[in-house]
């Protein structure tokens, strides 16, 4: 039962039940009751006491100095008939940091993220198909003419043709002669692709994602890696020849507690670009 007797102006009363918990996130909450005269809590002293941003041993002197990282995020005052409030308040906030080390690239001990790996499908051109990639250089430029429209193929010679101002066609030839003919490889299937206007495909991606939180949202330095190629903390795949990307970051602020919320992008077979994304 709540402790409501002989209340006395300004007087603030704790009611028992308080538990502050750790989520899986790293990040600490806790809420706990207060009784009190309903002229007490109108007064300018007690709406300061329990402010937003306000630490836990300043609005409530009874909570141990351990907890003193706990900051007021929101309350609710629920008047009574007796002429009382109970002021239901919620606490939040973090022990530590999430980030630490050079540029604040290393967690904490006490950020226990979570891990996420989302497999997806996303449209590319067909020149960043692995079989595009492993055409000559030669006939990726013949097929990189068709994806550009300076010039179309016929199925059954697959040349490349050009077109007279009348718009009549020629087969276009290269420096000593020869026709221009989509004929190694896998070029000819390319050929007949992109000249049905197939121009793209699906590929695979996967996406890595770390979640935690902590007491202070994310660093410049841990922005401007955005963007870059970098290893993602955790244990996500490792597949030869491809590497990873910080593609996405965002954060969200509870009171004083902080979520943040990091994506990495696995690349295509040849990796991402490093003389783009190095940060170099």
């Amino acid at each position: 039962m709540p402790t409501v007797k002989n209340l006395s102006a300004g007087e603030v009363i704790p009611q028992m039940g308080f538990s502050p918990s750790q989520n899986q996130n790293g990040g600490w909450e806790a809420t706990r009751d207060y009784y009190m005269l309903a002229s007490t809590w109108e007064g300018a002293t007690v709406q300061n006491r329990f402010a937003r941003g306000t630490s836990i041993t300043t609005a409530d002197p009874s909570i141990s100095s351990v907890y003193s990282f706990l900051k007021v995020e929101s309350k609710v005052a629920s008047y009574e008939d007796s002429g009382t409030i109970r002021l239901s308040v919620r606490y939040t906030g973090s022990a530590s940091s999430q980030f630490g080390g050079d540029g604040g690239g290393d967690l904490t001990l006490e950020a226990l993220p979570i891990y996420r790996m989302d497999g997806r499908l996303r449209e590319l051109s067909v020149s960043d198909h692995p079989k595009y990639r492993a055409l000559d250089d030669r006939q990726q430029w013949l097929l990189g003419g068709l994806l550009d429209g300076k010039w179309e193929t016929n199925e059954l010679g697959l040349f490349a043709y050009g077109r007279r101002e009348d718009g009549t066609p020629y087969i276009m030839r290269d420096a000593d002669g020869g026709n221009l003919e989509f004929s190694l490889g896998d070029s000819s299937e390319f050929a007949k692709k992109i000249s049905r206007g197939e121009v793209t495909y699906q590929a695979p991606s996967l996406v890595w994602t770390e979640i935690t939180q902590g007491e202070i949202g994310m660093t410049a330095a841990q922005l401007s890696k955005l963007g870059e190629i970098s290893t993602p903390r955790g244990n996500p795949p490792t597949v030869p020849g491809y590497n990873w990307m910080l593609t996405g970051a965002s954060q969200e602020q509870r009171g004083e507690l902080y979520q943040t919320t990091l994506e990495w992008t696995l690349s295509t077979p040849d990796g991402w670009d490093n003389f783009l994304y190095s940060g170099t």
